[in-house]
């Protein structure tokens, strides 16, 4: 192994190391600020300085790095769990048709077919849950900001505003979504 290569991956782990380091601190602290500004400047008809504004996103670091652990868990672990129910399913459905020689017969690809069509509804809900969830749980960190909350009150009162208004705070997201993200790829 050359040196170069030691020097190329020890400085990339050490760059990956800051991005997510700055992504769990300075970034939480800054989207903290902006919320702060905005809520103060909206809802309480009084201005904010960006300074002050800050210092408060970096009191509430520890809360909001706690509900961005909470939320990636939670996510994380659906996904998990999709996974291992697909994986269930994909080798039940090689099992029984394997080892009984009907992937050749008539019987077989229909069982095949239906298999695969169990396998794709269960796709979809999967890809359903995953969207599901963290539009539910989205205005955490809004609320340990604005409502001064901890974990616990974050999730609830995240769940408590996107009741009722699933599908207009999942229009707004997308909306939002493409109007930062892929509208300007597109321009420029």
């Amino acid at each position: 192994i050359s040196p170069n290569y030691v020097v190329y991956y020890a400085l990339s782990y050490l760059v990956q190391f800051i991005m997510i380091a700055n992504m769990f601190t300075v970034q939480l602290a800054m989207e903290a600020a902006i919320i702060r500004i905005v809520y103060c400047d909206i809802v309480m008809q009084k201005k904010e300085n960006m300074f002050d504004a800050l210092k408060f996103g970096f009191r509430k670091l520890g809360h909001l790095v706690l509900n961005k652990l909470v939320f990636w868990a939670i996510i994380f672990g659906i996904y998990m769990l999709g996974i291992v129910i697909f994986m269930f399913g994909l080798c039940t459905c090689i099992c029984s048709t394997a080892g009984t020689g009907l992937a050749y017969t008539g019987s077989g690809v229909i069982s095949i077919i239906f298999v695969v069509a169990i396998q794709a509804v269960f796709i979809l809900g999967f890809i359903a849950v995953m969207a599901y969830f963290p539009i539910r749980l989205i205005f955490g960190k809004h609320v340990i900001v604005a409502e001064n909350g901890d974990i616990g009150k974050s999730i609830s009162r995240s769940w408590k505003l996107t009741k009722g208004r699933f599908w207009h705070t999942a229009v707004t997201l997308l909306l939002g979504c493409i109007l930062i993200y892929i509208l300007p790829s597109i321009i420029s």
